[in-house]
């Protein structure tokens, strides 16, 4: 807890203008992270930091603190702060099983770590009858705003950029094995898989493209009502090894999720007919529900493997209990983003913007200013300071407490770091290169995934550059 004066003290430092002063990058000519900086080949517009004395409330080290940057996935830490405070620890998800009639209705509620196991405790609750006949099967997802990905500006075939929506499982992703028949063909088979339970998905079709795709187009997304359904490339299964596993992402999850517990409930002797959309009625009956682990046990999963799905579904939550209204990604983060703004009002907001809240889009700004103001409210708070990953350790243990963000040429990371001489930092770095990052997004085709020509190299130099300043910092501070 900061003390009073302390408090003030910090308030002041984190205050200062959003624009950048003109003698920002000169400055960092004279400044002790200088040399760090070219040896690692960047520019000085290349990189913003902030480091601040969270015991004085003083800025140590700082340059290009009020620019914009892409912050990647640090974002997310704009996401796990208001929705620790406007939902409560003690929040969890609820997923709900309800009865009207003959007709069963699975009710989501926006659980971001619902699987099989999960899906499976809510079947076992129904209870056996057997004259019981299901003559409808319904889905309700109508608590969430649906997306069929996280951003549109991302492949659609990578797992990370899956679809989100009031019914989620296994992350939605979906298993794709694969094996070579005795004719030589690859024949497919999609499974949602969790531990201790995996479910054959025989609903998700793969099938030959018909004409020919751009390098690194493997596979192209063509859904439809009857199911997820995606395109192979025709000389995929010729450079196929003889069997494997990769991962695609669920485009369509509320009828995906239905679709597994069909299957999960036919295993348990419960006949469902096919599951269609349907919103419970006022007059329905619960059947059961499950709940998700609180909300601090899902926080700490988000921050550790930074899931995107997971982010997008937190954060929808507490706009929800903060407006009182489901909104999409975009209305959804603008909303925590004012409401940052007014409580951390401290810090000049300008130009922070971010349309989701997993920060799984180029066009996110932040600078790192506003994002060490929200990690001076997190050191605040006892349930989420424990919840960062220990990064860059050693023998003797790990140097810093951060989240860590990574896009092709834009990086970040944020948290917290204790100096040799015992004071607490919290500090935020933000690296980029701004022509190549506006290249890549200008030649975007949402049909690639390939890894993208000298992105890997220059992120191993910004990590390198990270790394440098936080030991530069303990042993100086």
């Amino acid at each position: 807890m900061l003390r009073p004066l302390v408090l003030a003290a910090l308030l002041a430092s984190l205050s200062a203008p959003t624009q950048a002063d003109p003698g920002a990058v000169a400055a960092l000519e004279r400044a002790p992270e200088s040399k760090l900086v070219r040896d690692a080949g960047f520019a000085p517009d290349d990189i913003g930091f902030v480091a601040v004395d969270l015991d004085d409330g003083r800025a140590v080290a700082e340059h290009l603190a009020d620019s914009l940057f892409i912050p990647a996935s640090v974002a997310k830490l704009a996401t796990v702060y208001p929705a620790q405070q406007l939902l409560g620890a003690d929040f969890r998800f609820e997923t709900k099983l309800y009865r009207a009639g003959d007709a069963l209705y699975l009710q989501g509620g926006g659980d971001p770590v619902l699987d099989n196991i999960a899906l499976r405790d809510l079947a076992r609750q129904i209870k056996p009858d057997k004259n019981a006949r299901w003559r409808s099967f319904f889905y309700d997802a109508s608590s969430v705003a649906a997306e069929a990905e996280v951003d549109h500006g991302q492949p659609a075939e990578a797992v990370y950029n899956a679809g989100f929506g009031a019914l989620n499982v296994d992350f939605n992703r979906v298993q794709i094995n694969w094996s070579r028949e005795d004719d030589g063909k690859i024949a497919f088979h999609p499974r949602a898989v969790a531990d201790g339970l995996n479910v054959p998905a025989d609903w998700i079709r793969l099938l030959p493209a018909e004409g020919a795709e751009p390098p690194g187009a493997n596979f192209l997304y063509a859904g439809d009502g009857s199911g997820e359904r995606w395109l192979y490339a025709p000389d995929l299964a010729e450079t196929l090894p003889e069997d494997g596993a990769l991962f695609l992402p669920v485009k369509a999850p509320a009828a995906d999720t239905a679709r597994v517990f069909r299957r999960i409930a036919a295993d348990l002797s419960i006949a469902l007919p096919e599951p269609r959309a349907g919103t419970v009625p006022t007059d329905a009956v619960l059947v059961g529900s499950i709940q998700s682990p609180p909300l601090p046990a899902v926080i700490a999963g988000l921050l550790k493997y930074s899931n995107n799905v997971t982010a997008e579904l937190i954060g929808m939550a507490a706009s929800r209990k903060l407006t009182g209204r489901v909104l999409d990604p975009t209305a959804s983060s603008a909303a925590l983003g004012g409401w940052l703004s007014n409580r951390l009002s401290y810090v000049d907001w300008s130009g922070f913007k971010l349309l989701n809240h997993s920060g799984l889009s180029s066009l996110n700004r932040a600078s790192p200013r506003q994002i060490a103001a929200i990690l001076t409210a997190i050191a605040r708070d006892p349930v989420l300071t424990p919840l960062l990953s220990p990064i860059m350790g050693d023998d003797r243990g790990a140097m810093a407490e951060a989240k860590t963000g990574t896009m092709d040429f834009a990086c970040g990371l944020a948290g917290f770091l204790t100096a040799k001489s015992g004071r607490r930092l919290a500090f935020t770095i933000f690296v980029i290169d701004r022509k190549r990052r506006a290249a890549l997004d200008a030649s975007f085709d949402s049909r690639v995934l390939a890894p993208t020509p000298g992105a890997q190299a220059w992120l191993g130099r910004a990590h390198a550059l990270e790394e440098a300043l936080l030991k530069n910092w303990r042993q100086r501070f």
